[in-house]
């Protein structure tokens, strides 16, 4: 049959494009995603969108090796805003596959690829150039459709690729409606590269990008301030002096000059999310800050720690950061050797009990200022579905649980959100060379549907240099020194994670229009199989599949773990049709 393959063509941002490997053979039913896919029309050269006010929709713009040398993009946007990303490709074995995202200006982009690609890990066989192109749809933009185009000049011929958007009839709300945390182990700019010999100002400047990315794509970053051995780095904390009943703060200058934008909100200024506080900041207590583990169970040691709390609490207060919970957490696990209890991911009443001791003298101290919210946070993966239940529950404001051991207890959620704390469940960010980017958009249906307040990806910027493959190296923010820019750069895993967090936005506004979450699980019944939320968890199954493993097999029978692409965009699209007709 004839190769009607076009040289330039689009695809959603679930789907993988191979920057080498050819992306589909011609077939007797056709020729392919480069034909047609879910939302490119190939016979007529359009690209169908539909999305609401205040909302982001992405897709890929692939411009195959044949069409030659891409000298401009230029997009008619009819008044929307419009963002555009190179792909570059990241080693993963013998494979390369595209991840990082380097934003270009519209216009010409000849001399910009090239540069890009000078400086990005190297690789043969390129068989094609892809971008990622957005659109914003801005907040009041009347419902109805639009016409728009971006034009595409390759090899000294230009190329019109149609965009046919659908604005929905509702808006969604600037906040996120579920937290995407990413949390970090590291000191920004990020792992692969050397601690900076910044200025204090540029140090600060630098760690705000960070905040503002993650919140420009309705996540929230985080930055653990201290080492397994408990050591802080010295900017994230106030300082301290004296010993014993002398402990105190001494100066809160540097914490408050660090963090003051964050808690304050000036440093989201402008920001799509809003300009409003970091929704939660780890604080530096651990085993040996305030208090020095060496004295430890001594009655000076509990007086240490309690002191400084308490100074802590009524500065936060005295602040006016009040809309930021401060969350007092213990990264601790007696293999490391420093501490003899496994505080995170615990899995022994000893651990559960001394975090219980420290998480009580916590809240004791930080009485002193009741405005100031600091909760303590545990992870309590193993046993989580007893733990919920000990007396000393009521003490944890936050439960982040292994997302296996979340899929089987949902009554200890249930419980724990009856107490008033919030529970979160994590994993990782998905593997960059997985078979789709599905599981990377249904963290948040999970959310939705498992009644939880959010999940965290852990190790967002990752450990190591990210142009190798190991663990820790599943990185979801980039640092952008690499290619001349001062700031860190999104992964398309991150724009697939701020779909999946606009379309819980879906599912709340229609659960906020209806008084019930009744139509959305019925909509969600006749499409991805999960009518209530006893069918999100997986009680007495095996955990759900992941990644790369989602259309190849599974432990669980949920119908939702191995529905499709098309399926999400289906329920997606209901979902939509039933906020505009509440």
């Amino acid at each position: 049959m004839a190769n009607r393959k076009p040289a330039i063509w689009c695809a959603d941002l679930v789907v993988p494009v191979s920057p080498t490997e050819p992306q589909a053979q011609a077939t007797a039913e056709g020729d392919g995603p480069a034909a047609a896919n879910e939302i490119w029309d190939g016979a007529a050269a359009t690209v169908r969108l539909a999305g609401a006010a205040n909302e982001v929709l992405a897709f890929q713009l692939v411009v195959e090796k044949r069409a030659g040398r891409v000298e401009s993009i230029d997009l008619d946007a009819a008044g929307l805003v419009g963002g555009l990303f190179l792909n570059v490709p990241v080693a993963q074995g013998e494979r390369v596959c595209d991840d990082v995202l380097v934003p270009l200006a519209f216009g010409p982009v000849d001399d910009a690829v090239a540069a890009i690609t000078r400086k990005a890990p190297r690789f043969t066989g390129r068989g094609r150039w892809t971008f990622t192109v957005e659109l914003y749809i801005p907040p009041g933009t009347p419902a109805g459709g639009r016409d728009l185009a971006l034009t595409v000049r390759a090899g000294g011929a230009a190329h019109r690729v149609n965009v046919a958007l659908k604005v929905y009839a509702f808006e969604l709300p600037a906040a996120a409606t579920c937290t995407a945390d990413l949390n970090n182990y590291s000191v920004v700019p990020g792992a692969g590269v050397e601690e900076q010999d910044l200025d204090y100002a540029a140090s600060i400047k630098l760690t705000e990008a960070y905040f503002r990315l993650a919140r420009d794509h309705r996540a929230l970053f985080h930055l653990l301030p201290y080492s397994q051995a408990g050591r802080i780095t010295g900017r994230y904390a106030p300082l301290l002096a004296g010993r014993g009943r002398d402990r105190r703060v001494v100066d809160f200058e540097p914490f408050d000059t660090f963090w003051g934008g964050l808690l304050d909100g000036s440093a989201f200024a402008g920001s799509r999310g809003g300009e409003h506080p970091i929704e939660y900041l780890y604080l530096p207590v651990n085993g040996n800050w305030p208090a020095t583990f060496e004295k430890y169970p001594s009655p000076g040691y509990w007086h240490e720690y309690r002191q400084v709390i308490s100074q802590i609490a009524r500065h936060l207060s005295e602040r006016g950061w009040r809309g930021t919970k401060f969350e007092v957490f213990f990264n601790h696990k007696a293999r490391w050797k420093f501490f003899p209890w496994d505080m995170d991911e615990i899995r022994f009443d000893r651990d559960n009990y001394a975090t219980a001791d420290y998480g009580r003298a916590a809240l004791e101290a930080a009485a002193v200022a009741p405005d100031a919210q600091i909760i303590n946070r545990i992870d309590s993966s193993w046993i989580f579905d007893r733990t919920a239940f000990e007396p000393w529950a009521k003490d944890i404001g936050l439960w982040v649980v292994n997302r296996g051991s979340h899929s089987e207890a949902p009554d200890a959620s249930a419980h724990v959100r009856k107490l008033g704390g919030a529970v979160w469940f994590y994993g990782g960010a998905g593997p960059i060379a997985a078979a789709d980017r599905l599981d990377n958009l249904r963290w948040s249906w999970i959310a939705w549907g498992r009644e939880a307040d959010g999940f965290c990806w852990w190790n967002g910027i990752g450990f190591g240099s990210w142009e190798k493959v190991g663990p820790g190296t599943g990185h979801c923010i980039y640092p952008g020194q690499r290619f001349g820019i001062d700031g860190p750069l999104p992964s398309i895993r991150l724009k697939v994670l701020h779909r999946g967090q606009q379309d819980h936005a879906y599912l709340t506004v229609l659960t906020q229009r209806t008084g019930s979450r009744a139509s959305a699980d019925a909509i969600l019944g006749q499409t991805i199989g999960a009518s209530g939320r006893e069918d999100w968890y997986q009680r007495g199954e095996g955990v759900e599949a992941g990644g790369a493993d989602i259309l190849a097999g599974s432990s669980t029978g949920k119908a939702w773990n191995t529905a499709g692409r098309e399926v999400w965009a289906n329920a997606r699209a209901r979902l939509a049709e039933a906020i505009e007709k509440a």
